[in-house]
């Protein structure tokens, strides 16, 4: 069975409060937007797995100096029952006296429903260009 129009807004929605959380750092929602394995990489070769490293990387980031915000378009996401995946543009805004573009790329994620609610699985990052 495909996945309803209220389980893509849904996982809209798991997009959104992942970039909330991490750009406003409050690092323990930005880590339940993952499933207690979750991992998030980078194509680069980075890769953290699991709450424990999740978190310590989420807090590493909430440590620095620079202002960011996540935007995400061009949003495709296809599923079957309680597994989906979704990919999207990114685009990542520095915060300055003028705004300007950090980086551009893509997420390309797996999801699963935990307990209702949708988590990411693997979340994988593709850097396509950045300052």
């Amino acid at each position: 069975m495909a996945i309803s129009v209220q389980d893509r807004l849904a996982i809209l929605e798991l997009v959104a409060r992942y970039n909330q959380a991490f750009d406003y750092g409050d690092v323990d929602a930005w880590v339940r937007t993952f499933t207690p394995d979750g991992v998030f990489a980078d194509s680069g070769g980075f890769s953290v797995q699991g709450a424990d490293e999740l978190r310590a990387f989420a807090r590493k980031a909430a440590q620095g100096d620079v202002e960011i915000r996540h935007w995400n378009s061009s949003h495709v996401i296809e599923g079957n029952g309680d597994t989906a995946t979704h990919s999207c543009y990114l685009m990542i805004i520095l915060l300055e006296e003028a705004p300007t573009i950090y980086g551009v790329g893509r997420y390309d994620d797996e999801l699963k429903r935990v307990n209702g609610e949708w988590r990411f699985v693997r979340r994988l990052l593709t850097r396509e260009c950045e300052r």
